[in-house]
């Protein structure tokens, strides 16, 4: 939620898990109800990967490995949601 407005910057969303080891990162995996994942912005709100995979991690500059299976199928795609290498 913008505290200067009241308006949620997202959907509701059920945990945000936030990076301990490293508190100037920005970015953090986020859950739903629906228990899939995403990657957030925490500074300014912005969802930068959707919540539509089982499992996200991000595994350089703007790549990430996504679980988009439940059996385990992982793809690597980067911050716009293509899928590369």
């Amino acid at each position: 939620m913008d505290i200067r407005t009241g308006e949620y910057t997202t959907p509701q969303l059920q945990h945000i898990f936030t990076n301990t080891y490293n508190s100037e990162d920005s970015l953090v995996v986020f859950r739903t109800f629906d228990r899939l994942r995403g990657y957030l912005n925490v500074k300014n709100g912005n969802i930068i990967i959707p919540a539509k995979y089982y499992m996200v991690r991000m595994i350089g500059d703007d790549l990430f490995d996504v679980e988009v299976t439940y059996d385990g199928e992982h793809i690597l795609i980067n911050s716009k949601g293509q899928i590369v290498g």
